[in-house]
């Protein structure tokens, strides 16, 4: 136990502007997290006693602003920190939000809508545990969420793994007659009530979950040499591209590093490998990439998982064609668990039936 590493997490930062500045002026309470606790409860107010209890896992390089639940209760720092939301609007076409429930829902949504102002089309993605898919839904719809962050490692089995391709990455069953069964040719009159009536497609819209942004790793994972091992990397991150969704990585899993790197303390800067020496899988991923990008804009809207023991087949196939793509993988023969990761993995391409090429 050291300076550097206390025995707990200290729960507030010490602010000095001066050298003879009281601290206990200048003590601002550290923001983080509840295990099950309430997204729409402010726990660093009353009649909360989180803090007091030690209840919250605090981040110790952010702070807690008190902003009230008005722009009136704090002018200056609603419009202090709607003016940086902007500029970083203006900068950058899209925001991930990371754990958006410790984010009060009037200051997220009033900061999200003054940003959409200066970017109508900002896409906005969001890391939520709520632990209850209505509070999601509460979330989704109040801020205008884009995509929900979801991570494949959450995928502790071949099962599991599954499970979550299931969910969020299949798209519409193989085969599925919507397309074909509930479309109708329908006269559609003026929306103003007064002009011409013309005819149009009608399809119904069904139901659907918060659309995911589907992780092969996050920058909160261990690395797959840690939890699982270096040969599992492509096979996961092929079964994350062949999801019918958005996908998302980060370097360290491309370029294989051994260790989860601590971003608050890191001061290294990322080594510009390319797809050189050093580059891990990056070359590989580059083309599974490019094979996600032709999926989705060519319509390859149907799939299925089949997951049986130690084998996970993931399909897609284009609507009303026979061409289809692959991907199967297999973890340890010795267990269906994913400790000693996935040894072997394979795409394949299939068109009217003959196999067209395969990726090893």
């Amino acid at each position: 136990m050291r300076r550097r590493s206390p025995l707990v997490e200290p729960y507030f930062t010490r602010i000095a502007p001066k050298a003879d500045a009281d601290p206990l002026v200048y003590s601002v309470a550290n923001n983080g997290w509840i295990w099950a606790a309430d997204p729409l409860q402010n726990f660093a107010l009353l009649p909360s006693k989180a803090y007091l209890r030690r209840e919250v896992i605090v981040w110790g390089d952010c702070v807690k602003l008190r902003y009230g639940s008005e722009p009136s209760d704090n002018p200056w720092l609603w419009e202090h920190m709607t003016n940086y939301v902007c500029s970083l609007a203006r900068t950058f076409e899209g925001f991930r939000i990371d754990n958006c429930h410790s984010t009060p829902l009037p200051v997220g949504t009033r900061m999200l809508d003054a940003a959409r102002v200066v970017r109508p089309d900002l896409y906005i993605c969001a890391e939520l545990f709520t632990g209850n898919e209505d509070m999601d839904l509460v979330f989704v719809r109040e801020l205008g969420i884009n995509s929900l962050v979801r991570e494949s490692f959450n995928g502790f089995d071949p099962k599991e793994f599954s499970r979550l391709l299931y969910r969020h990455g299949v798209g519409k069953p193989i085969g599925s007659m919507d397309g074909a069964c509930m479309v109708s040719k329908e006269e559609i009159p003026s929306p103003v009530g007064k002009g011409p009536v013309r005819s149009g497609i009608v399809t119904p819209l069904n139901g659907s979950l918060p659309h995911a942004l589907l992780y092969d790793l996050t920058h909160d994972n261990e690395s797959p040499l840690d939890k699982r091992s270096a040969e599992d990397a492509l096979a996961t991150g092929a079964l994350a591209t062949f999801s019918f969704c958005a996908i998302g990585s980060v370097k360290g899993f491309d370029d294989l590093y051994p260790k989860l790197l601590n971003l608050v303390q890191e001061k290294r800067q990322y080594e510009l490998t390319g797809q050189g020496e050093g580059s891990g899988i990056a070359k590989m991923k580059r083309v599974l990439n490019e094979l996600h990008l032709e999926m989705v804009l060519g319509g390859f809207e149907e799939g299925h998982v089949h997951q049986e023991n130690d084998v996970c087949l993931l399909r897609r196939r284009l609507r009303f064609m026979a061409d289809l793509l692959v991907t199967v993988h297999c973890a340890s023969p010795s267990s269906t668990d994913f400790s000693k990761g996935l040894y072997f993995g394979c795409t394949y391409r299939l068109s009217q039936g003959v196999e067209g090429s395969r990726t090893q």
